[in-house]
């Protein structure tokens, strides 16, 4: 911040002081010892560090302020990173539920059915086969259900490692103009780490409420394949939010934070104003145009001469 402003001050000194300039030039011919040129300079020096510390107070407070709302930013991006990881989570976990719940009553099913064929003490079972095959099911969706579980749990860990990446870049950005924000950028982190780890807790302690029915044989295996197809479905479709959100989070927090940048940008401004009286470039800009002015007056009354002359000639010879 202080070398922002004494290169403020540099740029002021350079574009307003010539008249202080003149007065150490005058001083230092009137006294060749330079007494009181160096008298003088001390007195500059002196004025323009009185003018950057009130530089640097109105801007420490300008700084304060923004950091504040820098900290209300990314804890809100945080929040909605959370959120969107809670949704994901919950999304998954209840179409796990649903399919458990198929499972377990398939289970119950198929133990109905065994049962029943030991009490007839049957040795031609026409539901050897059905049974066979849905037993077979039963175990293909089971582990269909843990690779969607690992799956569920590989998201949301690169869902939450894409989301403090995305804060810690934006702070870094911010860093740059309001100094460290890796305090800032470490509580909102935590922030998305917390939810994340309540989302988890709460699919563990999911329980499944298994109600079995009495069903056919055929009723039980057309039921678990709706539950792994509708499995399938609620998956896709709870990524794809997940995805969609992310990319737009990413383009919100980077607007966001631009605004954030430019607002800091703008109190600079302000607070060289104030206490310059004006910016640099303002002194500047009205000698650059008035030096022009001067030189088509001696191009138009160039050629009046000419012809006044011109005609002063012709008299002369005829006398």
């Amino acid at each position: 911040m202080k070398l922002f402003i004494l290169t403020l001050l540099a740029a002021s000194a350079a574009a307003s002081s010539s008249s202080s300039s003149n007065e150490l030039l005058a001083t230092w011919r009137a006294k060749p010892d330079a007494s009181g040129a160096v008298a003088q300079l001390s007195q500059l020096m002196g004025a323009a560090q009185q003018k950057m510390s009130l530089m640097e107070r109105r801007y420490g407070k300008v700084v304060k302020k923004v950091r504040k709302e820098a900290d209300s930013f990314l804890m809100e991006e945080a929040k909605e990173y959370g959120d969107a990881l809670d949704s994901y989570s919950s999304q998954i976990v209840q179409a796990e539920t649903e399919l458990q719940s198929a499972v377990a009553a398939t289970k119950a099913g198929l133990k109905e059915a065994d049962a029943a064929s030991a009490k007839t003490m049957s040795w031609n079972d026409p539901d050897v086969m059905k049974k066979a095959q849905l037993n077979s099911q039963v175990a293909a969706t089971e582990r269909t259900a843990k690779k969607v579980e690992r799956q569920r749990q590989s998201e949301i860990r690169e869902a939450r490692e894409h989301s403090e990446e995305s804060l810690e870049s934006e702070g870094q950005k911010l860093g740059m103009k309001l100094g460290d924000m890796t305090p800032i950028v470490d509580k909102a982190k935590k922030a998305i780490e917390d939810r994340a780890e309540k989302t988890t807790a709460v699919a563990a302690k999911a329980s499944v409420a298994a109600a079995p029915k009495k069903e056919t044989l055929t009723n039980l295996a057309d039921g678990l394949t709706k539950a792994v197809s509708k499995e399938k479905t609620e998956v896709a479709d709870a990524k794809k939010k997940l995805d969609g959100f992310l990319s737009k989070a990413d383009q919100d927090i980077a607007s966001k934070r631009a605004k954030i940048a430019d607002s800091v940008l703008s109190a600079q401004h302000d607070v060289v104003t104030h206490v310059l009286g004006e910016t640099p470039a303002a002194k500047v800009a009205p000698k650059t145009k008035a030096a022009p002015a001067a030189k088509p007056a001696k191009a138009t009354a160039a050629p009046a001469v000419a012809k006044a002359v011109a005609k002063a000639a012709p008299a002369k010879a005829q006398k």
